[in-house]
């Protein structure tokens, strides 16, 4: 009798995988740019509303992983994928500690959200981060 994959089905599946994973803090914010900023003017990061804390399966790219973005440039050793739940907010300006306290703090790679859409809904996001090795992004604030 063969087994009947459905969409609700899979993202129990998916969500039961990533519940295994990592606890993973994502910290976002809003950049402020006092008296009106400027072009040139990089403004202050400020954190917007409270944590989330979530899973994630956690794997650092390694020197053996995608060797063509190591040709493009695109990922360094010391970078990292992420896989979380499509209920994750992952627009918009944000950081992400990996362990619980965070051991280091990563930031998202420019173009580095794949998402995984099954009937019309976003099952999981795949992030490629890069590391934060101060743990601050820069202009952050508090």
């Amino acid at each position: 009798m063969p087994v009947e994959i459905t969409a609700s089905g899979l993202r129990l599946d998916v969500a039961k995988a990533i519940s295994y994973g990592s606890n993973c803090r994502f910290k976002y914010y809003n950049r402020n740019y006092p008296g009106g900023g400027s072009y040139y003017d990089t403004g202050s990061l400020v954190q917007s509303g409270t944590d989330l804390w979530t899973t994630g399966l956690f794997f650092p790219v390694g020197q053996s992983q995608n060797p063509y973005h190591y040709a493009e440039g695109e990922v360094d050793r010391g970078d990292a994928h992420l896989f979380v739940l499509g209920t994750v907010n992952v627009s918009g300006l944000w950081k992400a500690g990996i362990g619980s306290p965070p051991r280091k703090e990563y930031s998202l790679i420019e173009n580095g959200v794949q998402e995984q859409r099954i009937a019309d809904q976003v099952v999981y996001y795949r992030l490629a981060l890069r590391v934060l090795p101060t743990g601050s992004l820069i202009g952050e604030f508090g």
